[in-house]
C-alpha cells in the first residue's frame, strides 16, 4: 500500500561511551536551550526495539509513542507554505510513507513495515492553536489529523522504499 520514504532519528547530541561521572557533568554543561533542541538525522534504515522505541533515538522511551508517523502529502504541504506555523516548524516524523493517506488507520490498527510491526496507540497529534500562527491566520493545518503514533509490537529493521501494509 504505501512506501516509505524518509527515516529520520532523534539525537540531541552524538552517543559516546563515558563514564556515569562524565554523563552527570555533560548533562549539566548542556544549556536548557540545546536540551530543547532536537536534531533529526535522516538515515537509510533504523533498527525498531519491540516495546522501546528505536534503537538510539533520544526518545524511546517506551511509552505508546515510541514511533511517529506522517503522510508524505502532509510533508509537502508543510514544505510548500510560505510561513511555518508551530507544528510546521517544530515536529518531526520518525517514518514518512508516501499514500498513507490511502490507509483506514485507527487506534489499533497494525502496520507491517519491512521486519517491523507497529499498532497505531494515537491517531492525530494535538494542535496548539493560540500559540501558532497559521491558527490565528485561521489556515487549515494537515499536520494534527496527519500524524500518528505507534508502538513497536515487533522488533526488526524498516529501510527506505520498505513496504506499508495494514495487518
Amino acid at each position: 500500500m504505501g512506501k516509505v520514504i524518509k527515516l529520520q532519528m532523534c539525537q540531541k547530541k552524538k552517543h559516546q561511551e563515558n563514564s556515569d561521572s562524565q554523563k552527570l557533568q555533560e548533562s549539566f554543561s548542556i544549556s536548557l536551550e540545546d536540551k530543547r533542541r532536537s536534531n533529526y538525522i535522516q538515515v537509510e534504515r533504523m533498527d525498531c526495539v519491540e516495546g522501546v522505541g528505536i534503537a538510539g533515538d533520544d526518545n524511546a522511551k517506551g511509552d505508546d509513542r515510541q514511533v511517529t508517523l506522517m503522510d508524505e502529502a502532509v510533508n509537502r504541504w508543510i514544505a510548500s507554505q510560505p510561513e511555518k506555523g508551530l507544528c510546521s516548524s517544530r515536529f518531526k516524523a520518525n517514518i514518512t510513507i508516501e499514500g498513507l493517506e490511502l490507509i483506514s488507520l485507527q487506534q489499533g490498527s497494525v502496520l507491517a513495515i519491512g521486519e517491523v510491526k507497529l499498532e497505531i496507540s494515537s491517531v492525530s497529534k494535538k494542535c496548539y492553536g493560540q500559540w501558532c500562527k497559521l491558527y490565528k491566520e485561521e489556515s487549515t493545518c494537515p499536520i494534527p489529523l496527519g500524524c500518528y503514533f505507534a508502538k513497536v509490537i515487533q522488533s526488526g529493521q524498516i529501510r527506505l522504499a520498505d513496504t506499508c501494509e495494514l495487518q
